[in-house]
């Protein structure tokens, strides 16, 4: 099973007065004073960005926090989950791909704790690994699970 893990930072929040929140990550940078970790993931997603609207807010996210975003391919054709919209090469191996949350019907919408609309897209520069992600249309498993503390 194919899996990727890139690392983002939580740059804002923005609820609605319908009781929605807009949530705003972005890639991890590789400058002076980061962790080895983040220059690691920098260094492979220089550039990324999830922007996406979820229901209330959980106290999943929040602000200057770092965060894993874990990929994994899914065949099951579940009701509801992040499509690969776009797979942009650039040059061998190297460009960006972009993420939309989908669901197969209104009811799974509903029910969806998840992202409902937004999208997530990052350019990947570490030679090879543009081919995981395979072709548009495909299912794909999208967790964000907080980074410890130490790989700030």
């Amino acid at each position: 099973m194919t899996s990727i893990r890139a690392k983002f930072r939580c740059m804002s929040l923005k609820p609605d007065w319908q009781g929605y929140t807009e949530v705003l990550l972005r890639a991890v940078m590789g400058s002076k004073g980061n962790s080895e970790e983040n220059k690691q993931f920098w260094e492979a997603t220089p550039n990324g960005e999830a922007a996406f609207t979820v229901k209330g807010h959980s106290g999943l996210f929040e602000p200057g926090v770092f965060y894993y975003i874990d990929m994994w391919l899914d065949e099951t054709k579940p009701e509801s989950g992040w499509q690969l919209y776009e797979v942009a090469k650039q040059a061998e191996g190297v460009g960006s791909v972009t993420f939309h949350p989908h669901y197969r019907d209104r009811d799974s919408a509903e029910k969806a704790v998840a992202p409902l609309w937004g999208n997530l897209k990052m350019d990947i520069t570490k030679s090879g690994t543009l081919a995981l992600f395979g072709e548009p249309g495909a299912w794909w498993r999208i967790t964000f699970t907080r980074a410890p503390a130490d790989q700030e």
